[in-house]
């Protein structure tokens, strides 16, 4: 049977437990929110006594639902993708890299087999000389990144739908009602809505690089080129705790520049691959 890359394997991982549940969640939670609203009418007045517990269920049914999926399905994933994966030392390193999974993702809905299964696995890894191979290199030695499409089309499945229902509620207001102190903390909000969307698509339409790498180093838009040997080693990492952000860490000399890589729709195995390439 023929091996499938690392790449493709990361890139199906990728899909499958973080893209897909984040759409089905966060694209369920306002349909789930209306749904609460319009069919108020409908509900038993026994029921619409915990009316303030809608709310609640609205957003955490389909995020628990997403969670119970990817860590039900995770494993044997895991399991599969290491027996068909070409480099599994590329593979295992580029998705702790991207979040894809951890050590102990989807344990609990694992056998006791499965569990012994990854254990030699990783045994194997560990005790393994089977390296990263150059040939993952992008043909081109050059890759550009740009604002995430798929986080811009996050937010807007959020702000759309309450600021024009926002807007609706609004405007359908009898006219002595609109200047209550309420009311107008509602237009407010919804004039700050409208402003995070025209943001957001102008973000989607802005398709000039942010993060390029090539031949000659690392340059963010509108910066200099930062050249390979101006640093010594460089990692993706996420820093700070309640604003937390993932960046790429340079270093040369003591000094520390982190380029911020939040919001861009960055390849980790081809950056990976990049560093790794230039001794990094």
């Amino acid at each position: 049977m023929k091996k499938i890359s690392a790449d493709d394997l990361v890139n199906q991982g990728r899909s499958k437990f973080v893209n897909r549940p984040l759409i089905f969640a966060f694209g369920l939670i306002p349909i789930n929110f209306f749904l609460s609203i319009f069919l108020r009418p409908y509900i038993n007045e026994e029921i619409l006594e915990y009316d303030f517990l809608f709310p609640f269920f609205s957003f955490s049914i389909p995020l628990l639902v997403a969670f119970i999926y990817v860590q039900y399905n995770i494993g044997p994933w895991r399991i599969w993708a290491y027996k068909n994966v070409d480099n599994k030392h590329a593979f295992h390193r580029k998705a702790l890299e991207q979040k894809i999974f951890s050590s102990a993702s989807g344990s609990f809905f694992m056998s006791q087999a499965q569990k012994e299964q990854l254990r030699e696995i990783e045994l194997l890894l560990r005790t393994s000389k089977e390296k990263t191979s150059k040939s993952y290199l992008p043909k081109n030695h050059k890759v550009c990144y740009y604002n995430s499409r798929f986080w811009i089309i996050i937010h807007l499945l959020f702000l759309v739908p309450f600021t024009f229902l926002g807007l609706f509620s609004y405007f359908d207001l009898d006219a002595d009602q609109k200047y209550t102190f309420e009311n107008i903390l509602l237009l407010l909000g919804c004039l700050i809505g409208l402003f995070l969307i025209s943001k957001n698509i102008i973000r989607l339409l802005d398709r000039k690089p942010k993060l390029t790498l090539d031949k000659n180093g690392i340059k963010e838009s509108n910066q200099k080129v930062i050249r390979w040997n101006e640093f010594s080693t460089a990692k993706i990492k996420r820093i700070g705790h309640k604003n937390s952000k993932e960046v790429l860490e340079l270093t040369s000399n003591k000094k520390v520049k982190h380029i911020n890589l939040d919001r861009l729709s960055i390849n980790h195995s081809e950056i990976s691959d990049f560093l790794t390439y230039h001794g990094k």
